[in-house]
């Protein structure tokens, strides 16, 4: 026996490329998860204030240990060039070079 074919109702659209009027209210559901979202984070004032807190303690963490990296790296290249000025090359005991 093969089997038949069932017939699909015209408006049955299934997949991705299903037709723009297939999907209804987008701007309903997004206006909807906004106001979920913003009902939850009142509910739960303590865990989104604790949330922000560490965000901005992580962000806050990133921009000082960025600029005492450049910090430091300014100041190694301040100490290599004032030592280039400075410099004194000895070989066997006896100065071979001297840069005041």
């Amino acid at each position: 026996m093969r089997p038949t074919a069932v017939p699909r109702p015209a408006d049955a659209h299934a997949g991705p490329h299903a037709p723009l009027h297939a999907y209804q209210g987008g701007s309903v559901m997004l206006g909807e998860t906004l106001l979920m979202a913003l009902r939850e984070i009142r509910r739960n004032a303590l865990r989104s204030f604790l949330t922000m807190l560490g965000v901005v303690i992580g962000v806050g963490a990133v921009i000082v240990l960025v600029t005492l990296g450049d910090g430091a790296s300014a100041k190694v290249k301040s100490d290599i060039a004032q030592w280039a000025e400075r410099r004194v090359v000895f070989r066997d005991g006896r100065i071979l070079q001297e840069v005041a």
